[in-house]
């Protein structure tokens, strides 16, 4: 997935994922995806994935997490409001193949979360050079 895909504005509590027929593999099943496609034949479908996702509504700052011995720093804002503007996923079936050929497409849809949290993490060498820049 493209890195523009995603925005963020952390201070304000927003964050979006917009991307358009990125490639993904549809298995049927969870349970197919599991094994690997042992269980239905002819799988994974080639399939792409549109999303228009937004988060908004800053609700509390809770806080930064840092845990050296695992090497990252989180910074979490929880949020209000998720938007679903347009999920679309598409397969398309080979010839003679098990699986078939479908189109799904949600409705758009505004809703307020019980729990979503928009953040940054910095792990790895990002996260011990953060930790030099911001004094320890």
């Amino acid at each position: 997935m493209p890195e523009e895909s995603v925005q963020v504005e952390l201070g304000e509590g927003e964050a979006s994922l917009h991307f358009t027929d990125v490639a993904v593999n549809d298995w049927i099943s969870v349970f197919n995806s599991l094994s690997m496609g042992t269980q239905i034949p002819g799988t994974p479908l080639p399939a792409t994935m549109s999303l228009d996702v937004e988060w908004s509504g800053r609700r509390k700052r809770l806080g930064v997490f840092r845990n050296e011995s695992l090497g990252f720093v989180d910074d979490l804002i929880e949020v209000e409001t998720v938007t679903v503007a347009v999920s679309t996923v598409q397969a398309i079936a080979a010839p003679g193949a098990t699986g078939q050929s479908f189109t799904f497409t949600s409705d758009p849809t505004s809703f307020v979360s019980k729990f979503s949290v928009v953040g940054r993490e910095r792990n790895g060498v990002f996260a011990r050079n953060s930790e030099r820049r911001e004094g320890g």
